[in-house]
């Protein structure tokens, strides 16, 4: 059964056969920073792409092309994933688990991973625009704006997971339903237990975990 993350995950099985033969040529990517970061284990990657969004009847995130763009993404320092976030992330892995992410049998990985993910809370209400007047009476200029809440690493790696594999052509075109310019207007579609989101998030903007 596939482990229970937050709402947007948990819904695909085993990663694509064979896939991981094309991934040993990206055992190297990552950046060393200091004494707190890791270069990218691309082993523990594709494992986490698997638990968050597992096979089932269409390619998950484990699928080499996803691996991949994560990989070369990080090593960009995309979504702020960095060296220092891989470390963070790796041990606060450790900590839950009581050793090393990577050791873990693979049973015991998604209760753990589930248990780093749990510690995120449910997602949190879209930004409310407020009044002019109001935001002048509880917000006068000369005050500072509050600080941005820090996200964790598991955060920003799992929307770097989430990212690259919807914006993916299986994400997009087989889990989702890519339709370039729709055919007509309809006022009123009915969903169903088999209605599949329209892939609209061209970049995964709300995608924040």
């Amino acid at each position: 059964m596939a482990m229970q993350l937050s709402p947007i995950v948990s819904r695909r099985g085993l990663m694509v056969a064979g896939g991981a033969a094309a991934l040993p040529a990206l055992a190297g990517c990552g950046r060393v920073g200091d004494a707190a970061s890791e270069p990218l284990d691309v082993d523990i990657l594709q494992q986490l792409c698997d638990l968050v969004i597992p096979r089932t009847g269409t390619p998950g995130a484990a699928d080499p092309s996803v691996v991949r763009w994560i990989a070369t993404a990080y090593d960009a320092g995309v979504a702020d994933v960095t060296a220092a976030t891989w470390g963070e992330l790796m041990r606060d892995l450790e900590k839950a688990g009581g050793q090393p992410f990577g050791s873990l049998p693979a049973s015991r990985r998604a209760a753990v991973l589930a248990k780093v993910d749990a510690a995120l809370g449910p997602p949190g209400p879209p930004p409310v625009k407020r009044a002019a007047a109001t935001t002048a009476a509880q917000h006068p200029p000369s005050a500072p704006p509050p600080p941005p809440t820090a996200r964790s690493a598991w955060s920003k790696v799992k929307a770097l997971i989430l990212r690259g594999y919807y914006t993916s052509e299986t994400g997009a075109s087989k889990d989702l339903v890519y339709e370039l310019v729709p055919g007509r207007y309809d006022p009123a579609v009915a969903v169903t237990p088999a209605t599949r989101a329209y892939s609209t998030d061209s970049d995964a903007r709300n995608m924040n975990a």
